[in-house]
C-alpha cells in the first residue's frame, strides 16, 4: 500500500479515483455494485515524475480521467468507465497526450502541475511550477491564452468563480464579482490572485479606485495555499481559502480585503476541500483528525477514528494524518485518504 495523494469522485457513477504517491491510480467502485468490477488499476507513471494533479472530463457522456505531471504533461485516459457507468474491465488507453506546461520547474518540493476544467467550452487551465498561467483548448490541443503569475512562488490551488450547474444566469456575472471566465489561483507564499481567461494580458493588481476595476491579489495568507474553492450557497457567491497555518479567508471577488476569518485548527492543515451544495468544508490535520465545519467557522463533527469499515480495520482505530480529503459534487458523501495507507468515504446514509 501507499499513501492516497488526492481523490476525485465521479459526478454521476458511485466511482472514486485515486492516486497514491507513487502516482498509481486506482478506480473504486465504492457501492460494489454486484457482479461488477470493483477496483482497477489504471496506469503507473514514469517513475522519473510525479502525478500531482487528476480531474475526471466529460462525466455526462464518455467519461475520461485526466492526469498531470511535475514534468508538465496531460494524459487523457480512456475506457475507465464503460457506457453503462461501470468500471472498465479492458485496460485503461491513452486517448491523447501532451506538454501543457513545458517550463516546469524540476522542484520535488514544488506543487507540480495544478490544473482546473471549464466543462462547457472545453477549457483546461495549468499552472503550478511554472511562470505561465495557460489556457488550452482540449479538444484542439490549441494554447488559447497565457498569463503571467508575476510571483517567484509556485501555483499550489486554483478554482474557478463559478458554478455552471447552479449560476447559468448571465444577469449574475459582473454584479456578483464572479463568471465562467474568472479563476482565482493560491500560491506557495500564501498570496491569492485573480484571473480573467478573456484577456491575454498579465494578472494585474486592483486598486481601490471605482474607475479602474482591475482584477484582484490578495496577500492576506502567510503560508502556502492547501486549497481554494467556490460556493454560491445562499447568494453569497464567496470563494474560500486554507492555509497550512490552520485558517480560512472567506472572499468576495469584488472587494480588496477578506469577508471572515475563520481559524479552523490550530495544528498544521495538511487537506482541506468544500462541498459545492451544502455550506459546509472539511479541513485534515497531520496530528490526525478531520474537522468538519460550517461556513460560520461552526465545528459540526471531528472525525479522530475509524468506524464500521468492515473487517480491514478494527472499528475504533485511530486515523492516520490526513493526507487528502474530497466531497462529492452532488451528493453529501466524502472520502478521505491519511498516511495509515486506508481510503474512507463518509456519507450521511452509513454506506
Amino acid at each position: 500500500g501507499a499513501t492516497a495523494s488526492f481523490l476525485r469522485f465521479h459526478s454521476y457513477e458511485p466511482v472514486l479515483a485515486t492516486c497514491d504517491e507513487n502516482s498509481r491510480i486506482y478506480l473504486y467502485d465504492y457501492e460494489q455494485r454486484y457482479n461488477h468490477l470493483a477496483c482497477k488499476h489504471v496506469c503507473k507513471n514514469n517513475p522519473s515524475t510525479r502525478v500531482t494533479t487528476m480531474r475526471w472530463i466529460n462525466e455526462q457522456s464518455s467519461s475520461l480521467l485526466l492526469t498531470g505531471a511535475d514534468n508538465g504533461v496531460v494524459n487523457l485516459w480512456d475506457k475507465v468507465l464503460e457506457s453503462n457507468g461501470y468500471i472498465h474491465q479492458n485496460e485503461s488507453k491513452i486517448a491523447a497526450a501532451f506538454n501543457a506546461a513545458p517550463d516546469m520547474i524540476n522542484n520535488t518540493r514544488g506543487s507540480g502541475l495544478v490544473t482546473e476544467w471549464q466543462q462547457e467550452n472545453g477549457n483546461l487551465l495549468v499552472g503550478g511550477d511554472s511562470p505561465l498561467l495557460r489556457c488550452w483548448d482540449l479538444n484542439r490541443e490549441h494554447l488559447v491564452s497565457s498569463f503571467e503569475s508575476i510571483t517567484d512562488s509556485c501555483m499550489t490551488a486554483m478554482t474557478r468563480g463559478w458554478d455552471p450547474l447552479y449560476l447559468d444566469d448571465s444577469k449574475n456575472i459582473g454584479r456578483t464579482g464572479i463568471g465562467p471566465n474568472i479563476f482565482v489561483s493560491g500560491f506557495g507564499n500564501g498570496s491569492m490572485k485573480v484571473f480573467d481567461i478573456r484577456s491575454n494580458k498579465k494578472a494585474i493588481e486592483r486598486t481601490a479606485q471605482r474607475r479602474k476595476p482591475r482584477l484582484m491579489k490578495y496577500s492576506e495568507h502567510s503560508s502556502w495555499i492547501v486549497n481554494l474553492f467556490f460556493t454560491g450557497f445562499g447568494g453569497n457567491y464567496e470563494v474560500m481559502s486554507g492555509c497550512v497555518a490552520g485558517y480560512i479567508k472567506v472572499w468576495d471577488l469584488r472587494y480588496p480585503l477578506s469577508c471572515r476569518t475563520i481559524d479552523v485548527q490550530r495544528s498544521q492543515m495538511t487537506a482541506l476541500a468544500g462541498h459545492n451544495r451544502v455550506p459546509i468544508f472539511a479541513s485534515g490535520s497531520h496530528t490526525q483528525y478531520i474537522k468538519l465545519s460550517s461556513f460560520d467557522g461552526d465545528t459540526n463533527q471531528v472525525i479522530r477514528t475509524h468506524e464500521n469499515e468492515g473487517t480491514l480495520v478494527s472499528d475504533g482505530q485511530r486515523i492516520g494524518p490526513i493526507s487528502c480529503l474530497d466531497f462529492h459534487p452532488c451528493n453529501l458523501m466524502m472520502a478521505a485518504g491519511a498516511t495509515d495507507e486506508i481510503i474512507s468515504v463518509y456519507s450521511t446514509n452509513n454506506k
